[in-house]
């Protein structure tokens, strides 16, 4: 018999930690929070954003302007992500 190859973000739910910088914090009443992604297609940041956006709606207006970060790397949209990785979002900066 031949092993299928399934994708590891298949076989249940992927736990990230999300911290929030800024003045994030205040808008979603926390500076982190652990979310679940349950969703069966590819665990990226733009399913990340779908959960925050059910978990923290007051966020929404933000969303567009926020950068990503994985580690100390940012990170676009459509980066993949792992069990147990923390993601940063940083609202944008502005300087005088």
């Amino acid at each position: 018999h031949q092993d299928c190859d399934v994708e590891p973000w298949r076989l249940g739910p992927l736990r990230l930690r999300v911290l929030f910088f800024g003045g994030l914090q205040r808008v979603a009443g926390c500076r982190e929070a652990e979310l679940e992604l349950n969703d069966s297609t590819t665990p990226d940041v733009n399913l990340l954003t779908e959960q925050l956006l059910k978990t923290y709606p007051e966020i929404k207006p933000h969303l567009d302007s926020v950068a990503f970060a994985v580690g100390d790397e940012l990170v676009d949209r459509k980066r993949i992500l792992r069990e147990g990785e923390q993601v940063g979002l940083l609202p944008p900066v502005s300087g005088g």
